[in-house]
C-alpha cells in the first residue's frame, strides 16, 4: 500500500498445508502456503501477495506482483530467475521481458536491510 499511497478496502487470506506442529507456535500460523488479495479503496488497482516457506512441494518464496494498464511485473517464480516486466501495446511474443532489479536495502532501516538479500531467513539467521 506504500507503493501507491492507497488504502485497503477489502482484504481476503488464505491458507493451505500445515506446516510441523513445532514450527506452528513459532510462526503463529499453521499455513505452509498464504495467499492475500487486497482491494483499494476508490481504485480499480488490486494487490496480490504470496507466502510459501515449510512442508510443501513449492520452493519458498515471499512475493507481491502488480498489475496496472501499461506495466506489469511479476516477482520470478524460481529462485535465481529474474523477475518479468510486461508492457502492454506490444507484439505478443514481446509483451514480457525478464529485468534485473537493484537491491535497495539501503533505503531500508537497519535491522531489516539483511532480508532483501539471497537466501532464506528465519527470523534474522539464515538458513540456506
Amino acid at each position: 500500500m506504500a507503493l501507491t499511497n492507497d488504502t485497503a478496502e477489502y482484504v481476503s487470506c488464505f491458507g493451505s498445508g500445515t506446516i510441523r506442529k513445532n514450527l506452528i507456535k513459532h510462526y503463529n500460523s499453521p499455513f505452509a502456503v498464504e495467499t492475500t488479495h487486497i482491494k483499494f479503496k476508490d481504485s480499480d488497482l488490486s494487490a496480490r501477495i504470496h507466502r510459501s516457506l515449510f512442508d510443501t512441494a513449492r520452493q519458498y518464496r515471499e512475493s507481491f506482483d502488480v498489475y496496472g494498464d501499461k506495466q506489469a511485473f511479476e516477482w520470478p517464480l524460481i529462485e535465481g530467475e529474474d523477475p518479468v516486466l510486461h508492457t502492454a501495446k506490444k507484439p505478443e511474443h514481446k509483451i514480457p521481458k525478464r529485468v534485473k532489479v537493484k537491491d535497495y536495502a539501503s533505503r531500508l532501516p537497519k535491522g531489516i536491510r539483511p532480508f532483501t538479500t539471497k537466501g532464506v531467513y528465519d527470523l534474522g539467521k539464515k538458513t540456506h
